[in-house]
């Protein structure tokens, strides 16, 4: 990070459950949002924002009532 698309986001995992990322851009519209089965254990999911204008976005994972939020950039 900062990336021109291609990112993948890496985190661990306690369980098997539904994992729901959402990205929002700075004035927190959602730009995508996917759902995603997650294992117990390292899991990583691509993320493909290519055709994304450059700026800073706001990538949410959301597990049953956890929320974490890191920032990314794109660039041109």
């Amino acid at each position: 990070n900062p990336g021109t698309g291609q990112f993948t986001i890496a985190f661990p995992a306690t369980q098997t459950q539904e994992l729901t990322l959402t990205v929002t851009d700075a004035l927190g519209r959602p730009i995508r949002t996917q759902h995603n089965m997650v294992s117990t254990g390292n899991n990583r999911i691509p993320l493909n924002l290519s055709g994304t204008p450059a700026g800073t976005y706001f990538v949410q994972l959301a597990v049953e009532q956890e929320r974490y939020v890191r920032r990314l950039v794109i660039k041109e």
